[in-house]
């Protein structure tokens, strides 16, 4: 399998579940984020049925949103249809509506109390415990969560200081091809006269045969 997890969430919570992949890969369990991990250029359909087909397990993050959210009953579907484990992490207490409850009411469920990332090392936890993976010592999710953002933060921060180094030497390049287009033709230019020049001297020393030439006939015109 290429995924240990696949998540499944409804739009208004897709930065919840961006944080519950961050905590999750930070114990080396690697997500199908559909955000992030949906492959470019084919049906919305066509890549969450890859995703969950690549993964060993589900997670559903459960909420009023996701429960009233008609569309994600075929990717609910798709689960069931899979026969692989499923763990609802709870954000509310409403019961499963209809066809949501026919795949997820027998699915082991972590509910949220107080603060939403004190659940985070429970589902770990279990995820570990459904998959026969050994747990690692957890720690507090916030304070997980606080450095793994800190360093994509300073990612970006490294990503555009890289991006203004290239934009400065490349502008750097340009105008220094400029100053050896300009310089070039600055020396053609005595080339150029130099040429002229020339060219000019040829023509006296031709007009000067010619008239030459004529005075030699005319003397001896003046001769005979």
């Amino acid at each position: 399998m290429q995924y240990d997890i696949f998540l499944s969430y409804s739009a208004e919570e897709e930065r919840l579940a961006e944080k519950i992949t961050a905590y999750l890969e930070h114990y080396n369990l690697n997500c199908f984020f559909a955000y992030r991990d949906l492959p470019a250029g084919i049906p919305w359909s066509q890549g969450i049925a890859e995703g969950i087909e690549q993964s060993r397990m589900s997670i559903v993050v459960y909420t009023d949103n996701y429960n009233n959210a008609s569309w994600l009953d075929d990717e609910l579907a798709e689960i069931g249809r899979s026969e692989k484990p499923m763990l609802v992490y709870a954000l509310t207490n409403a019961n499963y509506c209809e066809a949501k409850n026919e795949y997820m009411k027998n699915a082991p469920c972590i509910g949220a109390v107080g603060n939403i990332y004190d659940a985070f090392p429970y589902i770990y936890e279990t995820v570990c415990n459904i998959l026969g993976q050994p747990i690692e010592p957890t720690q507090a999710a916030e304070e997980v969560l606080k450095e793994l953002f800190q360093q994509e933060e300073a990612q970006k921060v490294e990503t555009a200081q890289t991006e203004q180094v290239k934009q400065v030497a490349d502008a750097s390049a340009v105008s220094n091809k400029k100053q050896n287009n300009d310089s070039g033709s600055d020396v053609a230019t005595p080339a150029k006269a130099s040429a002229n020049k020339g060219a000019s001297l040829l023509t006296a020393a031709l007009i000067g045969v010619s008239i030459t030439a004529a005075m030699i006939l005319l003397l001896e015109w003046l001769l005979e």
